[in-house]
Formats: C-alpha cells, sequence, structure tokens
C-alpha cells in the first residue's frame, strides 16, 4: 500500500496557536468541538464557524473541522450544510451516533468532507468506509483510561480503513509524545494533538545536547581563528 503522508491537526479553537504552528512547517489544519469551543469561551453558532474558518484560510491552513450540533437527524445535517458552505477547505465533524450517521449518509451525498467523531470501533469505522467518509476520529486517551485495549481497537480499525484508501483514522485525545510514538510504530498516520503536545513534539533532550556540542565546537573554532 503506497505511504500517503502524515497529517497533523492541533485541537485548538485559537488561531494564535494555528498560526504559531502553522509557521513550523508541519501542521495540516485544526479541529474543534463544542467543548473546545466552551474552553475558548466561543459560543457554538454558526458565526463562530465563519469567523473561524475566515481565520484558517487567512494563516494557510489546509482543512479546518468544526463540529455540528442538534440532537435530532434534521439539525445535525442543517447546521452541518452551513458549516460546509463557510469555506472550501472545512470538514464537518458528526458524532458516532444513530442521528450522526444518518446525518453524515446525507451530508456525504452532496460531496461534503465529514468526520464520523466519537468512533471506537471497527464496525462503526466499515460503516464509514462503506459511506465514503473522509476520517473517522476515536479518542485514544479516554479509550486506554475507560480500560479499553486502544491499541487493539485501533488495529482493527486502521485493518477496515485500508477497505477504502479516502478513509483516515484521525486518532484524538493523545496525552503525551510515548503514546504518540507509540500510534506511530503501529501504522497510524494522522493526528490531532493539544497545543501543549505539540509544544513538545519534535524536542528531545539527546538533540539539545548535540546541538549544544556543535555550537561550543563552532564557537571554538571562530576563536582559534583569531
Amino acid at each position: 500500500m503506497t505511504a500517503r503522508g502524515l497529517r497533523f491537526f492541533v485541537d485548538s479553537a485559537d488561531p494564535d496557536i494555528w498560526r504559531l504552528h502553522e509557521k513550523r512547517g508541519w501542521l495540516y489544519g485544526a479541529t474543534t468541538n463544542p467543548l473546545i469551543l466552551q474552553r475558548a469561551g466561543l459560543p457554538v453558532k454558526i458565526d463562530t464557524a465563519q469567523k473561524l474558518a475566515s481565520a484558517a484560510s487567512e494563516i494557510g491552513l489546509s482543512e479546518l473541522q468544526f463540529q455540528s450540533w442538534g440532537e435530532e437527524t434534521d439539525q445535525l445535517i442543517g447546521n452541518g450544510r452551513e458549516i460546509a458552505g463557510l469555506w472550501e477547505n472545512m470538514t464537518v465533524k458528526i458524532p458516532a451516533t444513530r442521528n450522526g450517521l444518518e446525518a453524515a449518509g446525507e451530508l456525504k451525498r452532496s460531496n461534503i468532507r465529514i468526520t464520523l467523531t466519537a468512533c471506537y470501533t471497527a464496525h462503526q469505522t466499515a460503516l464509514a468506509a462503506a459511506m465514503n467518509l473522509d476520517y473517522v476520529a476515536p479518542y485514544y486517551g479516554r479509550m486506554l483510561e475507560s480500560g479499553m485495549d486502544a491499541d487493539s481497537r485501533l488495529g482493527a480499525m486502521l485493518k477496515v480503513s485500508q477497505q477504502n484508501p479516502q478513509l483516515r483514522i484521525l486518532v484524538a485525545s493523545i496525552r503525551n509524545v510515548a503514546q504518540l510514538e507509540t500510534l506511530l510504530a503501529n501504522g497510524l498516520d494522522t493526528f490531532t494533538i493539544s497545543p501543549d503536545l505539540c509544544a513538545m513534539i519534535g524536542l528531545d533532550e539527546h538533540s539539545d545536547m548535540a546541538a549544544a556540542d556543535f555550537e561550543n565546537a563552532a564557537r571554538q573554532s571562530i576563536k582559534n581563528q583569531h
């Protein structure tokens, strides 16, 4: 199977955080949900999605994921259509519930990009693959903390997703760098991570020590030239 490239998202509704990591060259996009909006002091409404979409476009993100809301299928569909219409690079998140699956199917028939979020099983992933959805989002940290065999479940989901190469397993709720390394070793390629974890990945004390040795050698070389 041909490698398709890694994607890293930041789990944040703060454009300043998006801008910081986009400048570092590795950020693909941003993901949000009603809890993230609440923590950021932002209301769950279309105006919020519009402002975030405008910011994502201005910053140069490749994708912004914004979650639809509503207890009824029609509400999820209606809000989802409005969200998708805000920006060509918007993906609509829909929860993996009975109503959510129905809404996801209807939205996908309109060629809207869909993430089936809070997805924890291979059979949910199979439905997403059959529906030509774009992502399923399991919450890895929550799975571990609830006592699930998270790695086994994600392995099964990954196998199922390979039946439809369009579908990506977007792993969320990653608590630390060690968990991220485990997921990478297990073949996962798409992640959304917290701003705190964004600040930590790519760094290692041994790299810093080696860089300090290189700099000391450079300084000594310059000194010897005088």
